[in-house]
């Protein structure tokens, strides 16, 4: 399987832990072999043609478009937390850095 990675993908992933980068790099690998794992969380984004997104972790989410033979990843990134401290919750539109990406 192919992935490639958009220059926003790879800025994103340097700004990850380290923790965080080996669990990206465990669900791609995972990806790669079940696409369709339930840990995974793939789903298609709402709202978007051809835009996925799965789940790295709890924390990191990473956005993706399926190409021949592989996907192209787009963006990763972590979830925010609120000024009480609490994990946000619900829509994409609370996830950081991936709000950025869909406008």
């Amino acid at each position: 399987m192919i992935f490639e990675r958009t220059t926003r993908f790879k800025r994103a992933a340097k700004k990850l832990t380290a923790q965080d980068r080996e669990r990206l790099a465990k669900a791609l690998f995972l990806y790669e072999g079940d696409p369709s794992h339930p840990s995974l969380g793939i789903k298609r984004i709402q709202g978007t043609k051809g835009i996925w997104e799965g789940r790295a972790s709890d924390a990191v989410r990473f956005t993706f478009e399926k190409i021949d033979g592989g996907i192209l990843l787009r963006n990763v990134g972590g979830r925010c937390k609120r000024s009480d401290g609490l994990d946000c919750q619900g829509s994409r539109d609370h996830l950081h850095p991936l709000a950025r990406a869909f406008g």
